[in-house]
């Protein structure tokens, strides 16, 4: 199998960025900055009358002190939002993407016979994803994760239950050491009012997207496991994260040390690093390793992406919307060597 034509030659190394990549230039003001500074403007000054509504008074009882947390929280939300407006986040996640997707192909030629994939999300409105024809759904809600027309693949909300989609991509990988990225415009939502919005980078999966190793990204959490027959496993691991605009992230799995060992990576800073002991979706036997295959273990090669919205109250009434997960500008996958993480 010979490596997509996108791909950097084998002689490129996989530390080296190109020249042309590696300082972003900062564009002119933009109609979109101009409409976040109008939008800013706008939610501080509801956020600040409903802080000052919340704090009156009457016979010493404060009968619309929630909408002191509910201002305040819509001041920090707009804060948020316009700093990624006006930071020329989509040039830097642009390039960021152009490096990673070249990185990607520098991998997979390392590899005998090894495949790198992408996906830009650079298509029409959709709610699915063009090139991961399986989509496996759980959750009593609705929504839909897909392109938006603009570049970006994002959380089409509906309703106000949590909802939550496993896409697996149509080409499979070649080999057991696997490392997933994706480049993350926008975080997932705080979780305030609400419970916690996800992003999973999908490794060594079945094709039908019932088993898999995962890494899953939250708003301030990052977390390892598993899913088997369909079912979310609780997690290996998890530890505390800050997730921002603009991040990449790669889920590394199998290196020379051990085949089961893991590594998350936040802008190429490793966040986790864990071993699974009991099984890590390397076969259909569930506690095989590369070294037990004897011709009757099925491998699982395909790698995917996962998303989950929230329930969400509005004000104080529960389940009228939904914490959205991050927005992807890119989702990548390749073959490596063990060596190379």
């Amino acid at each position: 199998m010979t490596a997509p034509a996108w791909a950097v030659g084998a002689d490129q190394s996989v530390h080296t960025i190109p020249g042309s990549l590696q300082t972003p230039q900062q564009p002119p003001l933009s109609w979109q900055q101009v409409q976040a500074t109008g939008q800013f403007l706008l939610d501080v000054f509801i956020g600040r009358i409903a802080i000052a509504f919340g704090g009156i008074e009457i016979f010493g009882w404060r009968p619309l002190d929630f909408l002191v947390d509910w201002g305040e929280q819509r001041i920090a939300d707009a804060e948020e939002a316009f700093a990624r407006a006006m930071n020329a986040q989509g040039t830097a996640t642009f390039a960021n993407s152009q490096v990673t997707v070249l990185t990607g192909g520098a991998l997979a030629t390392e590899v005998t016979d090894g495949v790198a994939v992408n996906a830009q999300f650079n298509e029409a409105s959709a709610n699915t994803l063009v090139g991961f024809s399986t989509r496996v759904s759980d959750g009593p809600g609705a929504g839909y994760f897909g392109p938006d027309g603009t570049g970006k693949a994002v959380w089409k909300k509906s309703g106000g239950l949590w909802r939550r989609h496993v896409d697996i991509f149509d080409t499979p990988l070649a080999t057991d050491y696997q490392t997933v990225y994706v480049v993350m415009s926008t975080p997932p939502d705080n979780p305030y009012l609400g419970g916690d919005a996800y992003i999973y980078l999908i490794a060594r999966s079945n094709a039908a997207g019932t088993e898999f190793v995962w890494a899953r990204i939250g708003n301030n959490d990052l977390a390892v496991g598993k899913t088997v027959g369909g079912t979310v496993a609780s997690p290996w691991v998890t530890t505390t994260t800050t997730t921002n605009a603009g991040d990449q992230w790669a889920f590394i799995v199998g290196t020379d040390g051990d085949d089961r060992q893991m590594l998350v990576k936040q802008n190429g800073v490793t966040r986790i690093d864990h071993t699974d002991a009991t099984s890590s979706a390397l076969c259909s036997d569930a506690h095989a390793t590369v070294a037990d295959h004897d011709g009757s273990c099925t491998r699982y090669y395909q790698a995917g992406v996962g998303s989950l919205a929230a329930d969400r109250a509005v004000i104080i009434v529960p389940f009228l919307d939904q914490t959205r997960p991050g927005e992807l500008d890119l989702w990548s996958a390749a073959d490596r060597e063990p060596t190379t993480y």
